[in-house]
């Protein structure tokens, strides 16, 4: 089985890029053929080079509103989300490209879209891995609201049975 794994960042000290990589060596010793899809070329990717994986670099923004603390970003504000839009949507056109081939799509965060977006276009199943309250952890903010993110989740992982219940997925059986 060819899976895509969307990644939001390759900090190999990060909590979810651990546990990713961990996941990944466990599922590569199953028969499962990864294909890693990064926001840059550091760290984690150089490690999975040198073993020899798939690797795709794309630039991507998680899919929230821009952080504004300071005048500056409240006028850079529109623009910052405007932004963010072209460069999730070549990055989709650019990850669908690749995934042709895949028989399925995991994305390592919930803030990032990319992968849910280039799975609906290819009509393959699509798994959201929740490992964030991305509001109360980070401040970010669902585009364009959480009611219609979590509406378009079709599978999901949750770390916790808490980040389960906070986002009302607890009683969906394409969830776990």
């Amino acid at each position: 089985m060819k899976v895509a794994y969307v990644l939001n960042s390759t900090d190999v000290f990060g909590g979810a890029t651990k546990s990713f990589t961990a996941m990944l060596y466990t599922l590569m010793d199953k028969g499962i053929e990864p294909l890693v899809v990064m926001p840059d070329g550091n760290g984690l990717k150089q490690e999975l080079d040198a073993k020899g994986m798939a690797t795709l670099v794309l630039n991507s923004r998680p899919n929230t509103y821009p952080y504004h603390s300071c005048l500056k970003d409240y006028l850079l504000w529109i623009p910052r989300l405007i932004a963010r839009r072209i460069v999730n949507c070549r990055a989709t056109r650019e990850l669908y490209k690749h995934i042709t081939m895949c028989d399925l799509v995991h994305t390592n965060v919930s803030v990032i879209d990319i992968g849910k977006r280039a799975a609906d276009k290819l009509r393959i199943p699509h798994v959201y891995h929740f490992r964030e309250y991305a509001d109360l952890d980070f401040g970010e903010y669902y585009f364009p609201c959480r009611r219609r993110f979590l509406s378009s989740v079709s599978y999901s992982i949750f770390i916790t049975r808490g980040i389960q219940e906070y986002n009302h997925l607890q009683s969906s059986p394409s969830s776990c």
